[in-house]
């Protein structure tokens, strides 16, 4: 069972997570250099502004007025604060008709100041205003019944004291202590905290119809109707036996409907296909013209994120062969001269059934991984002579493997399990009577398998990798690279904690390849000879 076109891999698997976090020193500002025109007198707040032209030096010394002036107020609470930012557009009505302090004959250098009195008259009348108009707009949000109405109001309000550079400022009273800021980002988290984002596809295999639907639900249960969202595809930051990806993100804006329900498109180019994908949803609000860092924290509180694989083939993905029902004469040939007392034959009557062209490889293991946010990666997985993407799996014991049987029947709809020893040995022959499943000849004679000595891998080899060694129904890798779990106890008590495998495999030697040889080991260990492959059940 391999991947028939998984378009990108790398050639290293490690399943941990890789998070780059960038970290930004928040230093105080460094005190701005005294400008040549001017001695700094105390009692004033200036401004500076140097530019190709008088028009453009002019306002940036407006601009850094305001800016100091307001910087000033937050440092006198808090020191170690960061300078304050402001709109462009907010700097006239506060400067009004202030004219330069000093300026150079070329006009390119200009220097603002004003008294921190008048500063603080006119601040005061300007802070009025803004409060009168948002206070107005806070408590349209504390009476409005839509949960979607209440976050762009506070999204307004925010954005506008960011603006404004009134963030760490403007109180919610005139002479109180409570910033207004404060109040609506504690109510915009409590209601984006009572989110609820559900999928109806989430985490899984898609195999058609792509598109995924969610639905908003507010922390009463009512859905939650007219929200934006923002919905990214991206290649996951978890590397999961992928190439570091050269995919962009697909991003797109949907907006809940009365249901609380919104369609997400998968996207339209075929590179998303066959590689392993990360949906994330969150609210939209950092995507506006102006945001505030508090909203930013909201979309971020908000995100929640799905994990996806798109199949184009699913038969193609997960390939198998078909084998008929009837009866088959299971253990030692007649000419088999290496037989051992153990394998003595006998005739079974087998249903018809389906098994995997390969043995599960990494990729295929590590995709259930991903998808089921499972961290218990295999030992292996961290060795590069065993993780290419396209070797078989390894470290795995039986419950292991009979646990992603379990999720592949899940996902794909179909029952798949391990095989029996029976099963195993039939479809190894392929309806002849071969020692191997290519024939009599020894493994050595062509290179036809991966066993110990075999001249050509050391270790474990990519699925397939040995031609000469497939059997006549295609089915590769029977004997050798690994041994195989079964669903069998040969000859074992129904209590013991043993299991048989099958195959023989890169640590053994020729002997130990013959189809019908067997050995009992330890089903809850984990070896480094040790895979699985999967028969699917088919309809009677």
């Amino acid at each position: 069972m391999y991947l028939g076109n998984t378009g990108k891999l790398m050639r290293r698997f490690i399943i941990s997570l890789f998070i780059t976090v960038i970290t930004c020193s928040l230093v105080s500002a460094k005190p701005k250099a005294k400008n040549e025109l001017v001695k700094e007198e105390e009692g004033f707040y200036y401004g500076y502004g140097k530019a190709s032209s008088l028009e453009d030096s002019i306002a940036l010394a407006k601009k850094d007025l305001v800016e100091n002036a307001l910087t000033a107020k937050v440092r006198a609470s808090d020191a170690a604060a960061k300078k304050v930012v402001v709109s462009s557009d907010t700097v006239d009505a506060r400067v009004g008709t202030l004219k330069p302090f000093s300026q150079s004959k070329s006009g390119d250098n200009v220097v603002y100041r004003i008294k921190i009195a008048d500063w603080d008259k006119n601040e005061g009348a300007y802070q009025k205003k803004l409060r009168d108009a948002l206070v107005s707009d806070y408590n349209k949000l504390l009476s409005s019944r839509n949960v979607a109405t209440k976050l762009e109001l506070a999204a307004s309000i925010l954005s506008t004291l960011e603006k404004n550079g009134e963030t760490n400022v403007l109180t919610y009273q005139d002479g109180g202590t409570e910033l207004l800021s404060r109040k609506v980002e504690n109510l915009a988290k409590s209601i984006a905290e009572g989110f609820d984002v559900s999928f109806t596809k989430k985490d899984c295999i898609l195999t058609a119809n792509p598109s995924i639907e969610l639905t908003v639900k507010d922390n009463t249960g009512a859905p939650v109707a007219g929200l934006k969202l923002k919905a990214v595809w991206a290649a996951p930051y978890a590397s999961i036996i992928s190439e570091s990806s050269e995919l962009a993100e697909v991003v797109s804006f949907v907006k809940t409907g009365n249901n609380g329900s919104a369609k997400v498109d998968f996207p339209v180019d075929d590179d998303y296909k066959n590689c392993v994908l990360e949906l994330t949803i969150s609210t939209s609000f950092s995507a506006e013209q102006f945001v505030s860092s508090q909203m930013r924290a909201i979309d971020s509180a908000v995100a929640v994120d799905a994990r996806y694989f798109c199949a184009s083939d699913i038969d193609q993905t997960y390939s198998f062969v078909n084998v008929e029902a009837g009866p088959f004469v299971a253990g030692a040939l007649g000419h088999d001269s290496k037989a051992a007392k153990k394998e003595a034959a006998r005739e079974v009557e087998l249903g018809a059934f389906d098994i995997a062209v390969c043995p599960v490889t990494n990729y295929q293991y590590a995709l259930y991984l991903y998808l089921t946010r499972n961290e218990e990666a295999p030992e292996y997985f961290v060795n590069s002579d065993f993780n290419d993407p396209n070797q078989p799996v390894i470290g795995v014991s039986r419950i292991d493997a009979e646990g992603y049987a379990a999720w592949l029947s899940n996902q794909i709809g179909a029952t798949f399990r391990l095989p029996t020893d029976d099963e195993w040995e039939k479809a190894a022959r392929a309806g002849t009577e071969f020692i191997y499943p290519w024939g009599d000849d020894d493994p050595s004679k062509g290179k036809k398998a991966n066993y110990k000595g075999n001249g050509k891998h050391k270790y474990t080899s990519p699925v397939g990798a040995f031609e000469t060694g497939v059997n006549a129904w295609g089915i590769m890798d029977m004997s050798g690279n690994v041994w195989e779990w079964t669903s069998s106890m040969r000859n074992l008590p129904e209590d013991s904690e043993l299991a048989t495998v099958k195959g023989g495999s890169w640590m053994d030697g020729v002997n130990d390849l013959r189809i019908s040889n067997y050995k009992n080991i330890d089903k809850n260990k984990k070896y480094p000879d040790v895979g699985f492959r999967l028969v699917k059940e088919v309809s009677k």
